[in-house]
């Protein structure tokens, strides 16, 4: 009998059945059982947890910052995540194409589906799945409301952002990409893993990928609302983003006065910032049909 423990986030966005309606979608030869979160950290201690049991996967319900959570636990280990998608914007979900309907994205299981391996991506030893905000993306994440996150989705971080337009202001940055070094004034830099970009699940630029071993650092110079305008709605329109772009394995990132930092919407302490990539390190069950289409 396979062994699925699930990790739920009680404070995620969605308020559903959760427990009817796995029971309804698993069937008899599944041992599964229910992990609940109450503070940063509990997640990570119930997989370790399901790692120790050796569990067949490890089901996650609960938004993109639960998801990596059990995803830096699980990285360069065998055992997959079933994403149940619960957050604001299940950017990590709707990236690989897995349903946000509960009951849809529970039957992968023992669907049609297969295992992905996915990079991850890190910086200053948090893992992330999504992307890295260093600058006016970093305050927005921070700043937007849980209220807000909660009455209105993905567009909570939308409308933040033209919110605090007013911090949108030019300071110094000094890179270094792979073996480049680069000084450039810049508003923000966003480092990404799977293309997600305020809207949560379509890509910024083309060539983007989650499994190439890469991470798409991109650099926005300009300070004014057109150019933010045109940065946000890329993701919709499918318009070039008006920002640099470059391919790399690491990073170091250096600002000046240092600006604040966020992976995966949530913040992190404020530093220099040091990036690095785990290359298809993380196993998680996805449409098959995705798959195919991918290669």
């Amino acid at each position: 009998m396979s062994f699925l423990p699930i990790i739920i986030n009680p404070a995620a966005g969605n308020n559903e059945p959760i427990l009817n309606t796995l029971n309804d979608v698993f069937s008899d030869d599944v041992k599964w059982e229910v992990k609940i979160t109450h503070a940063s950290g509990d997640a990570r201690r119930f997989a370790e947890e399901a790692v120790a049991r050796q569990a067949a996967a490890v089901g996650v319900y609960g938004g993109d910052g639960t998801i990596t959570e059990v995803a830096q636990v699980l990285a360069n280990r065998d055992i997959p995540m079933l994403l149940l998608p619960g957050g604001t914007g299940n950017g990590v979900a709707r990236m690989l194409e897995i349903p946000v309907d509960l009951r849809q994205a529970a039957a992968l299981w023992s669907g049609n589906s297969v295992v992905r391996k996915v990079d991850l991506g890190c910086i200053n030893n948090h893992p992330f799945l999504l992307r890295a905000d260093i600058g006016f993306l970093a305050k927005v994440d921070v700043e937007t409301p849980r209220l807000m996150k909660d009455r209105f989705g993905k567009w909570a971080y939308a409308f933040s952002t033209f919110q605090h337009l007013s911090d949108l202001k030019p300071v110094a940055y000094q890179l270094k990409l792979d073996d480049e070094e680069l000084e450039m004034e810049a508003v923000l830099v966003t480092v990404v893993n799977m293309a997600a970009l305020v809207w949560g699940h379509r890509p910024i630029a083309a060539g983007v990928s989650p499994d190439d071993g890469l991470l798409d650092v991109f650099l926005l110079t300009r300070d004014d609302i057109v150019a933010i305008t045109e940065v946000v709605s890329t993701p919709v329109l499918g318009t070039p983003a008006p920002m640099y772009h470059w391919q790399v394995k690491s990073a170091e990132i250096h600002t000046t006065p240092l600006q604040p930092l966020a992976i995966d919407g949530e913040g992190i302490e404020t530093a220099s910032a040091a990036i690095s990539v785990m290359s298809q390190s993380v196993n998680i069950i996805v449409p098959a049909f995705t798959v195919g289409e991918a290669e």
